[in-house]
């Protein structure tokens, strides 16, 4: 029996080849999407899911609230918090601290290498994490001062095959000598925390002249907490005030609060995070959700053809129907029957999905910025999971025709007015294809919205040039030698200028305390700061709108000037501030400064966040960062003079630097993968309900074959037969149209309020999408429509 099914299920797919390869193509596009979309998604929400007490650990966070500056979350918290914590609240487990130095250049013997990520902790760090020992002892490997851990990545570019472990790495820039007493293996992708090498924190605290390891009020590394296993969050938190208020007194609560994050949702919920620098690729659990959304559209369209070409073609079986039916066939294996070459064509699509997947991986990977690998052969659960999923969906897309093919009495069939079974005017079969297109059309609507949008903070005006800027790192040597770097460079005509900065434009700057100068007298406050060479505002093209930029001729501008933006400038009282008294910090023995000028108001973060109050000084504190302007017609050559400049200045150091528009590129990375999966997944979708359609008209026309000809020869034009077979189906693009747009309309605007720079939605979206359906849609319609309104009536009508 199951051979003669099997033989029966290949001899219908063989001899209908159109409508097998429209089944078999939508199916496996549909399979593709979700194959595609799963291996991302699985690859995000696997984040730090392999420590084992993952579920117990939680990230300490502070709400800062600064004056006038907007509340915000930030993912820092005060040195002393760890271990006061611990001793007052006695569902604290362990916790430990992470606290970044960034980049370090090293030296072993004769070889000097930059570890890109060096990192300080507490020896209580492997207490809570689960990153692969290799060799050293885990348990005191941190204890004391200048002790490092360090990956099998570093310890390959310093010691080649041999253990680390009692080697010493020196420091170039410090001069201080750390101990390997440990070598773990390179940090697993899918960690939030990343990095190369971990230093012992034990060797900051054993310095006493270190005071910002020991004082309140500073905010500068991350504190994690392990939890008893029945320990209450929610308590915890709504003692945190007081406990503030021992600690720092109690006008602490007007500008703090404290909130644990649990570990687990620190990759995926932590979009309104900001100071978030130690959370790799983080990514936005809302486009989580939409792309698993999106891939299940796009195979329910898939789906819904099958159906809807399996109840069309209900005619052409149904004489078999009515023999199998004489001959004794029950309902019941008619379903099967029709149920297992629906499984049949799944599992066929299924292998089709899997081979294309393993050919478009590599561009997801290029798409994603991820390392993903499809290899389901080597992997059987994915493989078994993905079978019997390919099952599910041929037994989903199936059943309904199945029911309906089988229910088809042996008279009707042999009469063949199986037909009669779909002849009302709106059936379920236009009601999928109805919903196949507000699916469709929702996704094109949508997509013009996402485009628009991050086209629009592309190229939004943010008060600044950020084009052909050049990037550097700076240390205490590089600040020493800053001068004459800045003077070497511009020596080179393709250089256009040099400056330099304590913060990176693009970045939420930090925010500190302010005195100053209002009509009412003096008051203080907090505001979002930058600290800058003299230069910088005509490096970046900064229009001031009162007053006047840093200037070196002018003696006091050094520590004793200030540039306020016109939202500062606002929130103190003036229309024109400049004159007026300013500092950083408060107290009763504040020296003040005088602002200078005011800058129109410029997106120095990104568009994600509105304008806050902010202020810029010139101090001789030392820089972070040096950005370079160069001629965007010599690029090369203008880098190559840098390389060679620095080399000859800073010896050994290697020169490493950034674009700042690829900085500014990756702050939209999020929006950019949304707009180019959101892009793809609607032409997908619109291809597939095509297809359908395609399908649908081609049967149609064959059960009109006659009627046609009829109509011919009555005098019939082409165009009022293409009309008459096309309007049915046009007809539900357009009702599609209206039930689409409202949704698209509310969900996208819900989408746009996370954008403080956002488009507005136009009208004119609407009749693009619906432009493009429906002409689409009549593309696809006509073909078969026009083939049928060109045919000659004496073929049709010879059997009459």
């Amino acid at each position: 029996m199951l051979t003669n099914y099997l033989k029966i299920t290949l001899r219908n797919l063989f001899r209908n080849k159109l409508y097998t390869s429209i089944n078999i193509l939508g199916l496996s596009i549909g399979m593709l999407v979700c194959i595609l979309i799963y291996l991302f998604l699985n690859h995000e929400v696997s984040f730090d899911q392999f420590h084992a007490k993952s579920d117990r650990i939680y990230r300490l966070n502070e709400v800062q609230t600064f004056g006038n500056v907007s509340a915000q979350k930030v993912a820092l918290s005060m040195p002393l918090m760890g271990e006061t914590i611990k001793e007052e609240f006695p569902e604290v487990e362990q916790f430990t601290r992470f606290h970044g130095y960034g980049q370090s250049l090293c030296r072993v013997n004769d070889k000097e290498l930059f570890i890109d990520k060096i990192v300080g902790v507490d020896s209580t760090f492997f207490d809570l994490f689960d990153f692969r020992w290799l060799e050293g002892n885990q348990a005191n490997a941190l204890i004391q001062p200048n002790s490092m851990v360090i990956t099998q990545t570093v310890a390959r570019n310093f010691f080649g095959a041999q253990s680390p472990i009692g080697r010493t790495i020196r420091s170039s820039e410090s001069g201080r000598e750390y101990a390997v007493t440990g070598l773990i293996e390179d940090v697993p992708e899918n960690s939030h925390l990343q990095f190369d090498a971990l230093m012992s924190l034990s060797t900051m605290t054993a310095d006493s002249t270190n005071r910002w390891m020991f004082r309140w009020g500073s905010n500068f590394l991350v504190t994690y907490f392990l939890l008893q296993p029945d320990a209450n969050v929610a308590d915890m938190e709504k003692r945190f005030p007081d406990y503030l208020v021992k600690h720092m007194g109690e006008d602490v609560l007007d500008a703090y609060e404290l909130y644990l994050q649990p570990f687990e949702e620190v990759h995926l919920a932590s979009t309104e995070v900001t100071h978030d620098y130690h959370n790799y690729k983080k990514f936005d659990r809302t486009y989580v959700e939409l792309f698993t959304l999106l891939a299940l559209f796009v195979l329910i369209i898939a789906s819904i053809n099958f159906m809807n070409l399996s109840t069309a073609r209900s005619l052409h079986r149904a004489k078999e129907v009515g023999v199998r039916k004489t001959i004794g066939a029950t309902k019941s294996q008619l379903i099967w029957q029709f149920l297992g070459e629906s499984a049949i064509l799944s599992v066929i699509a299924l292998t089709i999905a899997i081979f294309l997947g393993e050919l478009l991986v590599g561009s997801l990977n290029n798409l994603a910025d991820r390392q993903l690998e499809l290899n389901v052969f080597s992997k059987p659960v994915l493989l078994g999971s993905l079978f019997l999923g390919s099952l599910l969906v041929g037994l989903f897309s199936g059943l309904l025709p199945a029911i309906m093919l089988s229910s088809i009495s042996p008279l009707q069939a042999i009469q063949q007015k199986a037909k009669k079974l779909t002849g009302r005017k709106f059936d379920l079969r236009s009601g999928l294809v109805l919903f196949q297109f507000v699916i469709a059309i929702g996704l094109i609507v949508g997509t013009f919205i996402v485009i628009q949008q991050y086209n629009f903070m592309k190229n939004l005006d943010v008060g600044f040039d950020r084009e052909q800027v050049v990037l550097i790192n700076m240390n205490d040597e590089i600040n020493e030698k800053y001068e004459t770097l800045k003077q070497q460079f511009t020596a080179n005509p393709s250089v256009l200028g040099v400056t330099a900065s304590g913060q990176r434009l693009g970045n939420n700057l930090h925010q500190t305390s302010c005195t100053y100068e209002t009509p009412g007298g003096i008051e203080g406050n907090s505001s979002s700061w930058l600290n800058v060479d003299h230069d910088y505002f005509s490096f970046y093209n900064i229009e001031m709108v009162h007053g006047r930029p840093f200037s070196k001729e002018k003696g006091t501008d050094l520590n004793q000037s200030y540039i306020v933006n016109e939202k500062l400038a606002e929130d103190l009282g003036w229309d024109d501030p400049t004159g007026k008294k300013f500092t950083i910090g408060g107290g009763d023995d504040v020296e003040f400064g005088t602002i200078i000028g005011v800058t129109k108001d410029f997106n120095y973060n990104s568009l994600h966040h509105a304008v806050e109050p902010l202020f810029i000084c010139w101090r001789d504190w030392g820089f972070s960062e040096m950005s370079v302007r160069l001629d965007a017609r010599n690029v090369e050559p203008a880098i190559a003079h840098l390389e060679s400049e620095w080399s000859s200045i800073m010896g050994s150091r290697p020169f490493e630097f950034e674009f700042l528009d690829e900085h500014f590129a990756q702050l939209y990375q999020s929006e950019k993968q949304v707009t180019q999966v959101a892009t793809l997944l609607a032409i997908l979708a619109i291809f597939i309900a095509c297809l359908g359609l395609f399908g649908l008209a081609t049967i149609s026309t064959e059960q009109r074959v006659k009627e046609i000809g009829i109509r011919k020869v009555l005098g019939a034009t082409t165009a009022s037969i293409v009309g008459l077979l096309s309007k049915d189906f046009l007809k539900l693009v357009g009702i599609a149209l209206v039930i689409a747009s409202p949704l698209a309309y509310y969900f996208m605007g819900q989408w746009l309020l996370d954008f403080a720079y956002r488009i507005n939605i136009s009208w004119w979206i609407f009749a693009v999408a619906g432009l493009v359906a429906v002409g689409v849609a009549f593309l696809t319609i006509g073909f078969q429509s026009m083939k049928a309104a060109s045919a000659n009536p004496v073929n049709s009508l010879r059997g009459e």
